[in-house]
């Protein structure tokens, strides 16, 4: 069926109810159409950016474990020297 059968099925009910009519109809059903395909995509988009987000959060936690890791391991020697430093210090000397 081509665009011709279609206008031919249309205009007698143009003819019956009025051409504004039967345009708004049509107007109204590509209008939800459009609507429709906007929330769609909306939704699409919505859904690729927590994903995008999700990972990088994990990227971010990755991160942050290593680096806990990389300062625990630099700061080490600097906690044995005053943990030795309370040790030798007997009295509580306030401060």
């Amino acid at each position: 069926m081509n665009w011709l059968d279609t206008l031919k099925e249309v205009l007698p009910l143009s003819e019956k109810y009025g051409l504004a009519l039967v345009l708004m109809f049509v107007l109204f059903g590509v209008c939800i159409y459009l609507v429709k395909s906007n929330l769609n995509d909306a939704r699409s988009a919505l859904k690729d950016a927590r994903k995008e987000r999700d990972e990088a959060q994990e990227q971010l936690q990755k991160l942050t474990e290593k680096m806990n890791a990389e300062r625990e391991k630099f700061m080490e020697p600097l906690l044995k020297m005053v943990n030795n430093l309370k040790k030798d210090s007997g009295e509580d000397r306030g401060g």
